[in-house]
């Protein structure tokens, strides 16, 4: 098993331009029909929405609120959302002093770019490199 690792970590030349060439592809996917708007007018998404006042509201705080914000009118519904991005956006909000929509418009693509080389590591490990390349060129179109 952990020759199997080794070989999945040791990458060959090609192997990197190649996955140079997905991320920047990625990368470019997630971040240009962005810059086209303001970084503030995001999506008609609720839900991003919804994360980026449970990241306000963590800067503000300095802790996840306790009920959703958004069935704040229903009563005491627990917060559902799962706490990584919004700590994260607060986290990288703070670092760059940068508001959170900005960081969430144009920092989090380059994050959001890693997705499909996940998948290259995973299917070299699981199959062949053959299958990790068609995979990852898959993936980069899906993810």
């Amino acid at each position: 098993m952990l020759k199997k690792i080794k070989t999945c970590i040791f990458l060959y030349k090609y192997e990197i331009i190649f996955l140079s060439v997905i991320y920047a592809i990625g990368v470019y996917f997630r971040l240009a029909p962005r810059l086209q708007i303001d970084p503030h007018l995001l999506t008609l998404n609720a839900d991003i929405w919804e994360r980026l006042a449970i990241a306000q509201y963590f800067k503000d705080h300095g802790f996840l609120p306790e009920f959703c914000l958004r069935y704040i009118a229903y009563g005491h519904v627990p917060l559902w959302y799962p706490p990584i991005s919004p700590i994260l956006f607060a986290w990288l909000s703070w670092i760059l002093h940068l508001d959170i929509p900005t960081v969430s418009s144009r920092i989090i693509p380059f994050i959001e770019a890693l997705s499909p080389l996940t998948i290259f590591f995973l299917s070299s490990m699981l199959f062949n490199k053959r299958t990790a390349f068609l995979a990852t060129r898959f993936a980069l179109f899906l993810a």
